[in-house]
């Protein structure tokens, strides 16, 4: 065998040895030299590419290890910018930096649940017993990221009966006692925001688009409201106007704002 098992080259013969011995050289050891030598030679790999279709098992160069043609390296550290390999572990963590639990994004959907990302619209977070809209672990960062970071007020806690509580001793005492915990409401519905109208030009509203509302006013005066003029009653501080309407924004593609689990 012409290596150890751990990388060791081992010679057939000690000459040196023989001569002490009084053996003589003969053409069959000279020729089981040599073929020993070429049997480590042939194992190895060329390092000018002859070498072809070899599985490397458990080789380890520089600090990467090759084994059944996998190679494993060092995880570097996230943010490192060099020429060093990634390995799954850096790629993961690196990936985990841009989509933190608790980051907000603007989407073109106005979908509740998109992978990862859940809609800004009051839902509740729970364990699977809390009867939260959204429930077991998958959700249980975010739970803690906002128990950490919002207030009973931006985002409010309630009991597994969908009753109002408040913060207990930790988020995972809240957890375990299966309360459930609203995420921020950015949303008026399903949907936050008109960006492209379909109905009407987003800067004419038509009849119908707008509903009825109240003008404040501080003194005496007049104002026009649906093309008439309406008087002021001094002291009221305020006139009506419009004939009503359902919309306050014209009809279109709404886009959300998602939270990220």
């Amino acid at each position: 065998m012409a290596f150890n098992g751990s990388g060791v080259f081992l010679r057939a013969y000690n000459w040196v040895q023989d001569k002490a011995n009084s053996i003589p050289i003969t053409a069959s050891r000279m020729d089981a030299e040599f073929d020993n030598l070429a049997a480590g030679l042939t194992g190895a790999v060329a390092k000018d590419g002859q070498t072809v279709g070899v599985v490397l098992n458990g080789v380890t160069i520089n600090g990467a290890t090759m084994t059944g043609g996998n190679v494993t390296v060092p995880t570097a550290t996230t943010g490192d910018n060099t020429t060093k390999a990634a390995s799954t572990a850096f790629v993961a963590a690196s990936i985990a930096l841009i989509s933190r639990t608790g980051e907000e994004s603007f989407r073109f959907s106005s979908s509740t649940y998109e992978t990862g990302w859940l809609l800004e619209n009051g839902q509740t977070l729970g364990s699977t017993s809390s009867g939260a809209t959204r429930t077991g672990t998958t959700f249980q960062a975010l739970f803690n990221f906002l128990w950490a970071n919002g207030t009973n007020t931006t985002c409010p806690m309630l009991t597994s009966a969908g009753s109002a509580s408040t913060r207990g001793a930790s988020a995972a005492a809240d957890w375990a006692a299966n309360k459930r915990l609203t995420i921020p409401s950015v949303a008026h519905g399903d949907t936050i925001l008109s960006l492209t109208g379909t109905s009407a030009d987003l800067g004419t509203a038509t009849t119908g688009e707008v509903k009825s509302h109240t003008h404040e006013v501080g003194a005496n005066g007049s104002m026009s409201a649906t093309g008439a003029t309406v008087g002021l009653v001094p002291g009221t501080g305020s006139a009506t106007g419009s004939t009503g309407g359902s919309k306050n924004a014209a009809a279109g593609q709404y886009r959300g704002f998602y939270i990220h689990i």
